[in-house]
């Protein structure tokens, strides 16, 4: 039996949320690599110039400091992603649940008085259609779908958008790719 949008959502949320958690731990213990790798080539620099011991030693913390931040960099942005997913999947549960108005872009740039009916179907300003609908990030995005709500569309271009919008048939067997989100 298929689960309900809602319960699917609050699933990968979920998910989510536990992979954002596991990798702000992983994100803090290479915070402390760095801060002990980095003091630790400070003390090899001082016992080098010492005499200590001989100078290639501080090629160690060095080439480890370099390698920490290459691998810190890959878990902050993993992390920053699921940062990205945690919002994508409340505001898709907001929606669901019917919480979505004045949690979004509300599209008022776009308001125009004098357009012919904008304003009797609300498409821009608080809880508006344009809230509801809008989750494009680039003001390019935004400006699309206000074009689109404010010009009528002929039959060929709506079929072509709602058969953009149809999601894909889903495979069976292996093999599948899992959705970033």
């Amino acid at each position: 039996m298929p689960h309900a949008p809602a319960d699917e959502y609050r699933a990968r949320l979920a998910a989510r949320r536990d992979a954002y958690a596991r990798l702000s731990r992983v994100d803090e213990r290479f915070s402390y690599a760095r801060l002990f790798t980095f003091a630790a080539g400070v003390f090899l620099i001082l016992a080098a110039w010492r005499g200590w011991l001989a100078a290639w030693w501080v090629a160690l913390p060095v080439v480890s400091f370099i390698a920490l931040i290459v691998r810190h960099d890959l878990v902050v942005h993993a992390r920053d992603a699921a940062a990205r997913a945690i919002a994508f999947y409340e505001r898709g549960l907001a929606r669901i649940e019917d919480r979505w108005a004045g949690g979004g872009e509300t599209g008022e740039r776009f308001r125009n008085p004098e357009h012919l009916y904008a304003s009797d179907l609300d498409l821009f300003g608080p809880a508006s259609l344009f809230e509801r609908l809008c989750e494009a990030h680039t003001r390019g995005g935004q400006d699309l779908l206000a074009a689109w709500l404010k010009q009528p569309a002929d039959a060929a271009t709506v079929r072509r958008r709602q058969e953009a919008a149809r999601p894909a048939p889903k495979k069976s067997g292996h093999g599948r790719r899992r959705s970033p989100i």
